[in-house]
């Protein structure tokens, strides 16, 4: 199933806790405020395909996942890869590493620039987490294909990911949420 087919809000999980909370939260804010973010998906989890190799897939439903891996029938995607450990702190509440992982035309995000409009797009995303907040903290931006996807080893299309007009990056944060919050 191609990602141009699938509609990410059938996908948002009703009362939410923990880091899917504020996951939500941020995937909402990017589907509504940033207008080239045509598919923002939620947690994607990594699901071994052959050996060494992985891919990013979130969850459907009835016990099926799909892939988020680039669609370049889409203008910008975007998908939310939580890491392995997540940490209680010294006053109970929890740390989670984060890394949003972007996908984008490039052209279709920004028609009218001449020019590579990698910087807007981050630019973009870095004002709305910047807004939202709410427990998130960036630590550092990521761009390449080995190095976005370095988690899944998987660098199929390399050659033409991240050229004109695509571009690929992902954003390192830190979030700090009390899982007994709603």
């Amino acid at each position: 199933m191609r990602i141009k087919n699938i509609d990410p809000t059938t996908l948002y999980i009703p009362d939410p806790v923990g880091e899917i909370k504020r996951i939500q939260d941020l995937q909402k804010a990017f589907q509504t405020k940033v207008n080239w973010v045509e598919k923002s998906f939620g947690k994607a989890y990594r699901s071994e395909i052959q050996d060494g190799e992985y891919v990013p897939e979130v969850y459907y439903g009835n016990d099926e996942y799909i892939e988020v891996l680039p669609d370049d029938e889409v203008t910008g995607m975007c998908f939310f890869d939580v890491q392995d450990e997540i940490t209680v702190t010294a006053n109970n509440t929890f740390d989670a590493n984060i890394n949003i992982v972007f996908f984008v035309n490039l052209k279709k995000a920004f028609p009218l620039l001449l020019h590579r409009a990698d910087t807007e797009v981050r630019q973009d995303i870095i004002n709305v987490i910047k807004k939202h907040q709410r427990g998130w903290e960036m630590n550092t931006i990521i761009t390449g294909v080995e190095n976005v996807y370095s988690r899944y080893g998987w660098t199929e299309p390399e050659a033409l990911i991240d050229k004109q007009p695509y571009h690929v990056f992902s954003i390192e944060c830190n979030v700090r949420y009390d899982c007994y919050i709603r």
